[in-house]
């Protein structure tokens, strides 16, 4: 009977420690996609339909690099996502209220911007297939308009998920208290973007900053201990 309680135990621990590990990677490879995206915005790759004519051209000449943009962003915000929940997972035993309404926060936020990519994925495409008339193309500003609104909003909604779990992180103890104000402080720039629009520049900067800790702290292995801890806590 005891064994089959400790080997119990021991398998629920291993996975505790594989969702770790994967949000510890995930966090360290968002911060990647980051630099990704900003080398291709640098090199032209940008989509803007503000100005019709040079998106039209841009896209036109080199489509796979405009697609391969959009996919980026998803799998970036994707891994934000694992990453929050393997937070989540490290810090619910101490701060459940806290940490769950910050992962409902960030599943919310991520969805909306994975929407808005594919959003401008289609619009890709559409330019592509359809070969649109500048002067009906000029309508798609109206998307854009939406779009950076929804942004907005999501870095908003986004920088209280990172406000919420950096309390939860101080409050569980689950990382250094550092990385846990770092959290709370990189979540009030997120609120604050929409108000202020360098904000949300100093908030994306914030946000790899806290990924890159946050993601190297998950893959330090923990403690025996702390794993049967953690076990125990949830029962």
């Amino acid at each position: 009977m005891y064994h089959l309680f400790f080997a119990r135990i021991g398998m629920k621990g291993r996975k505790v420690m594989k969702l770790q590990r994967l949000g510890g990677y995930s966090a360290i490879a968002s911060v990647i996609g980051v630099a990704v995206y900003i080398a291709l915005v640098i090199s032209g790759i940008n989509i803007d339909l503000s100005e019709p004519a040079k998106f039209i051209a841009a896209v036109s000449a080199t489509p796979v690099s405009f697609y391969a943009l959009c996919v980026l962003q998803i799998v970036r915000f994707t891994l934000w996502q694992i990453m929050f929940i393997a937070l989540y997972e490290r810090v619910q035993n101490k701060s459940t209220p806290l940490a769950r309404a910050s992962l409902m926060a960030a599943s919310t936020s991520i969805a909306v911007l994975i929407t808005v990519a594919i959003l401008y994925f289609n619009t890709i495409r559409i330019v592509l297939q359809q070969r649109i008339p500048m002067q009906d193309f000029a309508a798609y500003g109206a998307i854009d308009a939406i779009a950076g609104g929804l942004i907005l909003a999501t870095a908003h909604f986004l920088g209280w998920a990172f406000l919420l779990m950096g309390c939860a992180i101080i409050r569980a103890c689950a990382f250094s208290a550092i990385l846990g104000w770092l959290f709370a402080i990189t979540g009030l720039f997120g609120i604050m973007a929409f108000i202020y629009l360098p904000l949300a520049s100093v908030f994306l900067l914030m946000v790899c900053v806290v990924s890159s800790w946050v993601g190297a702290a998950m893959l330090r292995k923990k403690k025996p201990q702390s794993v049967l801890e953690e076990v125990a806590v949830s029962k």
